[in-house]
C-alpha cells in the first residue's frame, strides 16, 4: 500500500520524518492530525476576542500550529497480513505476532514477515536519503508495534548509508530480538522514548523499561519521557511527543524554525 504524504507548504522538502502506526490501523490515520507535525505557537489573543467575562487582567494566549518548513512527512502504511495468534485472521501491521500476552510480557513474532518490513522501510529511508542528499535530516519513528518496527529498522539500517537524524518511539517497546550496534553511540543518532505510566498494554514499570536497557548502556544519545495517566493509544498524548520530538530535532540539525505569528 502507498504511503500518505504530507507535503511541505510553499518550499521544496529538506528533511523527512517517517512515522510508522500502531497493529491495525495505517497511514491515512494520522492526516486528520496534522498538528503532531507542527510546531506549537502561543499567540496572543485580539482584545476583541477576550470574553467580557474573564479577568481583564489575565495574559490571554491562544495556541497556533505552524508547519515546519521544507518538511515532507511520510505515513506508511502496513499491508494487512494473517495474524497466526488470531487465528490466521487478516490484520493491518507490521509483521505476524504468534502469541499474545495481552500485556503480561513481550509478545512472540513471525520474523520473516518483521524482515519484510524493514526491507521496506531502509528503501523508502534510501529513496529520502537520495533527493535530499543525506540521511541526516530523515527522521523515523513509529507508535506501539511501529515504534518497535522503527526502532528495529534505525538500529539495522546500515552505518555506511549515514546515520539518521533521530528516532522517536512512542508507546512501545525495543524488541528482544534487536541489537544496538557496537558502534551505535559514535553514530550520533538521538533515541527519544515517550511512555504512559497508565499503559497496560505497553506496562512501563513491568517489563517495557527494561527493553531499552541496551540503549541506555550503548552510551548513545537516548533520552525517555514519561507521562502520568496517560494510556495506551491516548491519542499519543495529542502529539505533545511528535512535535517536541521534531523541534529538538529540528534545531538540532540548524534547520529554520517557522515564524512566530502575531495577533498584530
Amino acid at each position: 500500500m502507498a504511503s500518505r504524504i504530507i507535503w511541505p507548504h510553499g518550499t521544496e522538502p529538506i528533511a523527512t520524518f517517517i512515522y510508522l502506526h500502531g497493529f491495525t490501523c495505517d497511514g491515512g490515520s494520522y492526516l486528520p492530525c496534522y498538528d503532531y507535525f507542527c510546531q506549537e505557537i502561543k499567540v496572543s489573543k485580539d482584545d476583541n476576542e477576550v470574553n467580557e467575562d474573564e479577568d481583564e487582567d489575565e495574559d490571554e494566549e491562544e495556541v497556533d500550529y505552524v508547519h515546519f518548513p521544507g518538511l515532507k512527512v511520510v505515513l506508511p502504511s502496513a499491508r494487512k497480513i494473517p495474524i497466526s495468534c488470531y487465528s490466521g485472521e487478516a490484520f493491518s501491521a507490521w509483521y505476524d505476532y504468534t502469541s499474545d500476552y495481552e500485556g503480561e510480557h513481550e509478545d512472540t513474532l513471525d520474523l520473516e514477515t518483521l524482515n519484510d518490513t524493514i526491507r521496506r522501510i531502509h528503501s523508502i529511508i534510501d529513496e529520502e536519503a537520495s533527493l535530499l542528499g543525506s540521511t541526516r535530516h530523515i527522521f523515523l519513528g513509529g507508535a506501539s508495534q511501529g515504534c518497535a518496527v522503527a526502532l528495529h529498522a534505525a538500529l539495522t539500517y546500515p552505518a555506511d548509508r549515514g546515520g539518521l537524524g533521530g528516532v522517536i518511539a512512542t508507546q512501545g517497546h525495543l524488541l528482544s530480538l534487536t541489537t544496538v550496534p557496537a558502534d551505535w553511540a559514535s553514530r550520533n543518532t538521538p533515541v527519544r522514548v515517550f511512555c504512559g505510566l497508565a499503559d497496560t498494554t505497553m506496562p512501563w514499570e513491568k517489563w517495557v523499561s527494561a527493553t531499552y536497557e541496551s540503549l541506555r548502556e550503548s552510551g548513545g544519545n537516548f533520552q525517555c519521557t514519561l507521562d502520568e495517566d496517560v494510556d495506551h493509544g491516548d491519542e499519543e498524548a495529542e502529539g505533545r511527543w511528535i512535535r517536541s520530538f521534531l523541534l529538538e530535532m529540528w534545531q538540532r540539525s540548524e534547520l529554520e524554525l517557522p515564524c512566530q505569528t502575531s495577533s498584530d
